[in-house]
């Protein structure tokens, strides 16, 4: 209800601010900053399920899971990691919101009752800058505006987490399949040479045993990975697609736009904000991507080749081939299934940006001249 609130109030201002081209711009961001809020919560209610199940998992085997001494400290750099990628990025965003609630406050300080302003118009024939009225509009607004900044980067924060802990799933992984397959780490050397071949597949069957439970760890952390892909596959596409317009369009209130200082603060916090969005979120994705493709390195090097060639032995290397021929083809978090999101992808949106920002500083100079 406060998200359709939000898109009443700004498609009314949009409607009755057409022809005044500095006002479209900054009111037709705030109506696609709603959009896509909107967007997110539809992808996620379409998928609720799977969302659900996602974070069950994750709380049973990830967040409650059982780790060795080395497993968890890995487990708490994740940790680490995404309460200082989150912090900053929830605390820029709530920064931004902040300035939405103090740019009234500030421009409303020194005028007649009847000509405070509110955080945002709202063109109905009403007398709103009336008290009561003015004060129970102000609250409305607010609560409608920090539902909008919630909703903004709950999901992606909740993606972020999961690409995070996924990364670190994988690369505990990567140090579990050397210690598995190293038979200095079960038995001694002068125990598996001997000449006993019983006395060998015994030991060998044991350390096969330690390596199919790294592939079925390996294989949980694949589905788990198609899962999240599933769910945000879509919703990756559409932060892929709209945050350059995002960038573009507070660029253009920051440098070109006519207004008063404290949008252009609004927008300098808020550019800040989105930049350290996309470069988590690119960031996040691409780490999933190194470390699941890590496990190649990890199951080769794991000592495979000292282990003797019985029974037990070749199906182990049969069974580490298996793991590399899979590993070469990295898990990653795709934008609608077209193109994987990686580092690359922070660095073209950056630069389709710039692209359109320089496209519309040209406009606007044409517009100017005409005038």
């Amino acid at each position: 209800m406060a998200l359709v609130f939000a898109v009443y109030v700004e498609g009314l201002d949009f409607y009755y601010s057409w022809g005044n081209f500095s006002d479209i711009v900054y009111i037709g961001f705030n109506l696609m900053e709603v959009s896509i809020v909107l967007f997110k919560l539809l992808i996620v209610f379409c998928y609720r399920t799977s969302f659900i199940n996602l974070i069950k998992y994750t709380q049973k085997h990830i967040w409650n899971g059982e780790y060795e001494e080395e497993g968890y400290q890995l487990y708490r750099e994740a940790n680490f990691q995404c309460m200082i990628s989150l912090g900053i990025f929830c605390f820029l965003t709530q920064c931004t919101v902040g300035c939405y609630i103090l740019k009234p406050i500030i421009e409303s300080a020194g005028r007649n009752k009847s000509d405070r302003v509110l955080p945002f118009n709202f063109r109905i024939d009403f007398p709103f800058s009336e008290s009561p009225y003015y004060e129970m509009t102000f609250v409305i607004q607010v609560l409608s505006l920090y539902h909008v900044g919630i909703c903004y980067f709950c999901f992606d924060n909740f993606l972020y987490i999961i690409n995070i802990h996924l990364a670190y799933q994988f690369k505990i992984l990567q140090r579990k399949l050397p210690k598995v397959c190293d038979w200095n780490h079960d038995t001694k050397e002068s125990e598996l040479a001997r000449e006993d071949e019983e006395y060998a597949l015994k030991i060998t069957t044991r350390i096969y045993d330690g390596l199919k439970d790294c592939i079925r760890s390996h294989q949980r952390l694949i589905k788990y990975s198609e899962e999240v892909e599933k769910i945000f596959n879509f919703l990756s596409m559409g932060q892929v697609l709209v945050i350059s317009f995002v960038i573009c369009m507070v660029g253009f209130q920051i440098f070109l736009a006519e207004g008063p200082p404290t949008r252009r603060v609004i927008f300098i916090v808020h550019i800040m904000a989105t930049t350290f969005q996309l470069f988590t979120f690119t960031s996040t994705c691409h780490g999933v991507m190194e470390t699941s493709n890590d496990i190649v390195r990890a199951a080769f090097f794991s000592g495979w080749y000292n282990l003797p060639m019985n029974k037990a032995g070749r199906m182990l290397r049969r069974d580490i081939l298996m793991i590399i021929m899979r590993a070469k083809r990295p898990c990653v978090l795709t934008a609608g299934r077209f193109f994987p999101v990686t580092l690359a992808t922070f660095t073209k949106v950056i630069s389709t940006a710039m692209s359109y920002f320089t496209l519309m500083r040209q406009s606007l100079a044409k517009m100017e001249e005409i005038q």
